[in-house]
């Protein structure tokens, strides 16, 4: 009877292993065939030209990191609630905070402050 218990024993131990490859499988092969765009094109982009490129629209100038918009690079600054729109009719600068649109009147990047 001892060898019975002993021999399902070492059966249970050999599904789990399987499974335990299966999964690691699974999970290569997810990862092999992921798309790869999004890698891609932060490895290709030259992140040397966002400390060339400043943001300037209107009475604001010299603006970096983290914003972006009007003729800063998206991958210069740091997503969407950065975004700075330049409105040329009126040389203003706006920002979107909650679905609402803010003038921006002043940004200090020495204080880290922004005037609306």
């Amino acid at each position: 009877m001892q060898t019975n218990i002993y021999k399902s024993t070492i059966r249970m131990e050999d599904d789990h292993d399987h499974m335990h490859i299966h999964i690691y499988m699974m999970c290569w092969l997810l990862l092999i065939t992921l798309p790869h765009s999004q890698s891609e094109s932060s490895a290709t982009f030259d992140y040397s030209v966002c400390k060339k490129q400043s943001y300037n629209c209107g009475n604001l100038s010299n603006i970096f990191y983290p914003f972006w918009g009007h003729n800063r690079s998206s991958e210069c600054g740091s997503g969407d609630p950065f975004k700075l729109t330049c409105n040329h009719d009126h040389n203003t600068t706006s920002i979107r905070i909650a679905s609402e649109n803010f003038t921006v009147k002043e940004i200090n990047n020495t204080a880290h402050t922004m005037k609306l």
